[in-house]
């Protein structure tokens, strides 16, 4: 049970870490709009795309733990469910930390013509959207554990 509960604080902290760098890129901000007038947007975006790489690396390795937890780590309230629950959220993290790491590569590459910023905005709105939902659900089965 303890390797579950670790894992989700894991996943929470990637989380927490990936909805930052969300924010920084899409948030309406004095600051970004000043980044975007007069700094070169791409170092920033650089450095963005390279968290989101670090971030994606941990997340998977989350994966990886959770395909490979023991069945007596199962013999809890729910346990079974937290797992699969869990397990769905983490490859929905993933996706959204992968296609955000493609919508910064676009709006870097946004002037040239092999931009697809506009098609990953949008597999990446339905990518959080679905990200957000597993979340709920996995708020709910945490919440009476």
């Amino acid at each position: 049970m303890a390797d579950i509960l670790k894992y989700t604080y894991d996943v929470s902290d990637i989380n927490y870490r990936y909805q930052e760098i969300h924010n920084e890129i899409f948030r309406l901000s004095v600051r970004r709009l000043a980044m975007e007038m007069f700094a070169d947007q791409s170092v920033s975006l650089k450095k963005h795309e390279d968290e989101l790489k670090i971030l994606y690396g941990k997340v998977t390795d989350i994966q990886t733990a959770l395909d490979a937890l023991p069945q007596n780590e199962l013999n809890i309230r729910r346990g079974k469910e937290i797992l699969m629950t869990l397990s769905n959220y983490t490859e929905a993290l993933i996706k959204s930390i992968h296609y955000l790491q493609r919508i910064c590569n676009d709006k870097k590459n946004l002037l040239s013509s092999d931009s697809n910023f506009v098609n990953d905005k949008k597999v990446y709105d339905d990518a959080i959207q679905h990200h957000k939902n597993l979340g709920f659900r996995l708020n709910s089965l945490l919440s009476d554990f």
